[in-house]
């Protein structure tokens, strides 16, 4: 799939591959004209015209109005390719198939004890429709990959472990920050009850509502680590104000474009 793969230059792939064009070039994420030159032999010139990519930010040099995550991930790959000699825009295919499949390598390791659980987990994996998220150009499939871990994680009592990934999930589509609260909820009643299940026995509302109460002792555990999540769940948002002076780059179009 991945061989035959011919790269779609459209859409919000210029700023996850223009911002590898960048980090290789100067190391930078800011587009400069030799970007632009490079890119636009690639790219359909109006898309560089287009003031939602690569808006105007920071000492009026442009940036990606996506988070650089995914991007970064993908200059690895990129400058792999291009050292052996391969198409380079296929670099956030390969990308893909690396995150998904280390993803399911850490889960078959850490999760998974017997061969037939594996099995399955591979098979299903790979003949589900998320195999042709490998071809797409951009972090969606990052972002399963990384609930997939912590959904094994949450269901094998490691709460904050799944809590941290789902934040760094949200990087890339911030409505996951919702998920991650609710990890932080089970978080926290774990903490305060750690004989009980995590996440708990939604049979046993006892178990749920009226043995959660907060106590001192349980407040100072957990602080240190809602600051630490809220530090990571604040990364695309200083990114962005840093950038570009607000929290969301998408509140400054006006036809409402995301």
């Amino acid at each position: 799939m991945l061989i035959s793969w011919e790269f779609q230059p459209a859409g919000d792939i210029i700023e996850y591959y223009g911002v590898t064009e960048s980090l290789l070039s100067h190391g930078g994420i800011n587009l400069t004209q030799e970007d632009y030159q490079n890119l636009v032999n690639t790219f359909n010139e109006g898309y560089f015209s287009d003031p939602r990519y690569f808006m105007a930010g920071r000492g009026a040099e442009r940036f990606s109005a996506h988070f650089i995550g995914y991007s970064v991930l993908a200059v690895p790959t990129r400058a792999l390719l291009e050292l052996i000699g391969s198409d380079p825009k296929k670099a956030l295919g390969f990308t893909n198939l690396l995150i998904f499949s280390a993803s399911l390598l850490f889960i078959m390791l850490k999760y998974l004890k017997n061969t037939a659980p594996k099995l399955i987990l591979l098979l299903t994996a790979f003949t589900s429709p998320l195999i042709f998220f490998l071809t797409w150009p951009g972090p969606d499939l990052l972002v399963l990959s990384l609930l997939l871990i912590s959904l094994f994680a949450f269901w094998n009592k490691e709460c904050l472990f799944a809590a941290i990934l789902s934040v760094i999930a949200s990087w890339h589509s911030q409505p996951l920050i919702i998920v991650a609260g609710i990890n932080v909820m089970f978080l926290l009643f774990h903490s305060r009850h750690p004989e009980l299940a995590c996440p708990p026995n939604w049979r046993d509302s006892e178990s749920i509502f009226s043995r959660f109460r907060f106590k001192s002792g349980m407040i100072k555990k957990t602080i240190p680590i809602l600051i630490v999540l809220a530090f990571l769940a604040a990364i695309p948002y200083v990114y962005n104000l840093y950038f570009f002076g607000v929290l969301s780059p998408w509140s400054i179009f006006e036809d409402g474009w995301t």
